[in-house]
C-alpha cells in the first residue's frame, strides 16, 4: 500500500511541476489558476512492464454554467513530449429497453458526435453496458492545446476554456436510440443524479488506475483505486488481467 501511495504522490508532482495540480480537493490548478473539477482520473504505468507501452496521463471534468462540460486529458510521452486536449461535452441521459429499463443512465456525451452513444444487452440484462463511439478526429469542439518546447500553451487553453463556456447547453435523451432535447426539469434531474453517481466524482476524488509491476506478485495487469485528498486515504475497488 504504502508503495502505491509512493507512485501516486510521485505522479501527481509529476504533472503539478508541468502546470496541471489535480491535488486541490477543491479541483484542478491550470497553469496557476484554479478551475472547478470532477471525475479526476490518474494513470500510473508500470515501470517493469513493456507491452502494453504505457505513459502517464490524466483526465479531469470541468462543470460550466452552461450545464455543459470540459473534459481535459494530459499525457507524457517518450522523449519529454506531451499532448493536451480539450473536449466539450453535453448532459445526456438515456434509457432502453435492454439496459437499466426501470431507470435512467446519466452522463455527458460529446457535440461532435452525430450520437455517440449506443447499447447493446438482452431484455434479461438489466445492466448497462453503454459503448461511446468516439469523436470525428476534427471534431469542432475538439482541441489540441499547443505546445511550446513540450510545455502547454497556458494563455490557448485557458482562452479555449472561456470559449467552451460561453456556448450554450443542448442536453441530449436518448430513448431507444431516439434523441430529444432535454427539458429544464431534466437538465435539474441530471445534475442532481450524476453529481451523486459514484464516490470518485467529486473533487476531492481521484480514481487511480495503476498497471501492476512483475515484482508486485500479482496475476493482474492494473489495479483501480480511489484516492481521497481530504484524509489521503487509498481504496481498492477492483483488479483486470
Amino acid at each position: 500500500m504504502s508503495s502505491t501511495i509512493a507512485s501516486i504522490n510521485e505522479t501527481l508532482r509529476t504533472f503539478a511541476n508541468s502546470g496541471f495540480d489535480m491535488s486541490n480537493n477543491r479541483g484542478i490548478l491550470l497553469g496557476g489558476k484554479l478551475f472547478p473539477a470532477n471525475f479526476k482520473e490518474l494513470h500510473i504505468p508500470s515501470e517493469e512492464r513493456f507491452w502494453p507501452k504505457l505513459h502517464s496521463s490524466f483526465k479531469a471534468q470541468i462543470p460550466l454554467e452552461t450545464g455543459n462540460t470540459i473534459r481535459i486529458e494530459h499525457n507524457f510521452f517518450d522523449d519529454n513530449k506531451t499532448s493536451t486536449s480539450l473536449f466539450l461535452r453535453r448532459p445526456l441521459m438515456y434509457k432502453t429497453s435492454y439496459t437499466k429499463p426501470n431507470d435512467w443512465v446519466y452522463g455527458y456525451g460529446s457535440y461532435s458526435a452525430e450520437q455517440g452513444l449506443y447499447s447493446y444487452g438482452t431484455e434479461h440484462d438489466n445492466e448497462s453496458h453503454p459503448m461511446y463511439v468516439g469523436d470525428p478526429a476534427n471534431g469542432e469542439h475538439i482541441v489540441k492545446v499547443p505546445q511550446i518546447n513540450n510545455n502547454t500553451d497556458w494563455d490557448s487553453l485557458h482562452k479555449q476554456i472561456a470559449e467552451f463556456s460561453k456556448m450554450a447547453s443542448f442536453g441530449t435523451k436518448i430513448v431507444n436510440r431516439e434523441n430529444y432535447a432535454m427539458n429544464p426539469n431534466d437538465y435539474k434531474e441530471h445534475s442532481l443524479r450524476v453529481g451523486t453517481d459514484t464516490k470518485h466524482h467529486k473533487p476531492n476524488m481521484i480514481k487511480i488506475t495503476k498497471f501492476n509491476n512483475f515484482s508486485d506478485k500479482t496475476d493482474y495487469l492494473f489495479s483501480n483505486w480511489r484516492y481521497d485528498l481530504n484524509t489521503e486515504q487509498l481504496e481498492k475497488f477492483g483488479e483486470w488481467q
